[in-house]
């Protein structure tokens, strides 16, 4: 008897006393959020809208400056871009040539509210990287991006300059430190065309890579 009342006893004592760190503010669970300020995070922010004059199908002309990586040259391109994903990232399919042989690429742009600045990263079909751009517009309306890489083992800083003379064009600008100083690698001016964004995505269509093809070939077939 006297171990069972001494065993209920501690259990009585224990259960009164709140252990020191059992603090019941601190432990309390924390605030329903605000769904106001969630809804809101939600929506893409309205600095993006200042890149919707580039929604849709455009026509370009390009020159090419000689560089170590390239020849001078000049050629068409053609690029179309849509917003993806709710609205929060603009895409651009491109189609251009390199070196006479026809290329694609991606353009990824997106805005960090946190940073405040715009953000681009840039694929294609001639290197397995990818180029991360960041930046802002300036008080005249220009939009200036820059991004640094190194290139055999050297650190390059590029900026792209574009400038919008009418809502229906754009000239852009690539320069490069490549060569040891800063030098124009690339000029391209833009045109808005007539055409619907089928068209322009059955150009940017990329065929599917042997390995993607040999897997679905291999994948058993559905009955019907």
């Amino acid at each position: 008897m006297t171990r069972k009342f001494l065993t209920l006893a501690a259990v009585a004592l224990l259960a009164g006393a709140a252990p020191a760190w059992a603090d019941p503010q601190k432990d309390a669970p924390p605030p329903a959020p605000d769904q106001t300020a969630a809804a809101e995070s939600m929506k893409p922010p309205v600095e993006l809208q200042k890149l919707a004059g580039w929604l849709g199908p455009w026509d370009a002309e390009q020159h090419v400056f000689a560089s170590p990586m390239a020849p001078e040259s000049r050629q068409k391109s053609r690029a179309f871009f849509h917003w993806i994903l709710n609205g929060f990232h603009l895409e651009g399919v491109h189609n251009f040539q390199f070196m006479g042989k026809p290329m694609q690429g991606r353009s990824l742009w997106s805005y960090d509210p946190e940073r405040k600045e715009y953000q681009c990263v840039w694929l294609d079909g001639m290197s397995p990287m990818s180029y991360l751009y960041t930046g802002n517009f300036t008080e005249d309306g220009k939009l200036v991006v820059k991004t640094s890489y190194t290139w055999q083992g050297k650190t390059i800083n590029d900026a792209i300059t574009y400038t919008f003379p009418t809502p229906d064009s754009y000239m852009m600008r690539y320069e490069t430190d490549m060569s040891g100083t800063v030098q124009p690698m690339m000029e391209e001016t833009g045109t808005r065309v007539k055409g619907g964004p089928k068209e322009m995505m059955k150009e940017g269509a990329e065929e599917k890579p042997a390995a993607e093809k040999a897997v679905e070939k291999a994948a058993p077939k559905k009955k019907r």
